[in-house]
């Protein structure tokens, strides 16, 4: 297989991956974006490398991912966490699954970094409303006056109310289970 041949199958894979796929030199300017960025920039590529996130975040709202870039740079380790991020062309913040990691000369010195972001906003908006759900359905169930409870098929306590828990003198919380 041919060299350009190889690069090019790889650009068209980075391409198609929906996460936001990215490469920064020391100075935290871009020097490869996938697809995805471009489309969640509203840019073409000429208008994306060489530039910095100021340009296209709000970095007052979006502190964390200077953090992360920073300490995958400075100390070169890996970066695993989650960013809140205000995207200008957007006009709205959005919450990324962030891995970054660095890339090294030669000599093995750090020269810049590269990192995946993935989109959890709907993830993290369901999961906040299901907890709020659940907190709302606790709520109720623990100011009925009932004994109400959950057994799996080994008789095991899946959940008890507060009257349950009443009951036994002991809280819920060491009851289930």
């Amino acid at each position: 297989m041919h060299i350009d041949n190889s690069l090019n199958i790889s650009e068209q894979i980075l391409n198609s991956i929906d996460s936001y796929i990215y490469t920064k030199d020391l100075a935290g300017k871009y020097t490869f974006v996938n697809q995805a960025v471009l489309i969640l920039f509203g840019k073409e590529l000429s208008e994306v490398i060489g530039q910095s996130d100021e340009i296209f975040f709000d970095l007052e709202q979006s502190e964390q991912l200077q953090k992360n870039d920073q300490k995958v740079m400075e100390q070169a380790v890996i970066v695993e966490n989650e960013e809140s991020n205000y995207i200008k062309s957007l006009d709205e913040t959005r919450i990324y699954r962030v891995v970054k990691k660095p890339l090294f000369d030669a000599n093995g010195a750090v020269n810049g970094m590269c990192g995946i972001s993935t989109d959890i906003t709907v993830d993290k908006a369901l999961q906040t409303k299901s907890l709020e759900q659940k907190h709302l359905l606790d709520t109720i169930l623990n100011n009925i006056n009932a004994h109400i409870y959950m057994k799996d098929s080994q008789r095991t306590f899946l959940y008890v109310n507060n009257q349950v828990a009443k009951l036994f003198g002991d809280t819920a919380e060491n009851i289930i289970g």
